[in-house]
């Protein structure tokens, strides 16, 4: 999840075409196991912190 609630993130991401990998840079602390999920929420492909990247599995296509 993504900002402050008001869904700005899950918009500007819906317009993005189908095959956009894309990324969140986050700090290391905000990086959790288990993110309820909406179903208007956008899964990201790839999180990248200072100390790791992770790979979501939500790629395009």
């Amino acid at each position: 999840r993504l900002g402050k609630g008001g869904g700005s993130y899950d918009r500007a991401l819906a317009r993005l075409p189908a095959s956009t990998l894309s990324i969140a840079l986050v700090y290391d602390d905000e990086i959790v196991e288990h993110l309820p999920t909406e179903q208007h929420d956008k899964p990201v492909g790839v999180i990248v912190s200072p100390r790791r990247t992770l790979y979501s599995g939500h790629w395009p296509g």
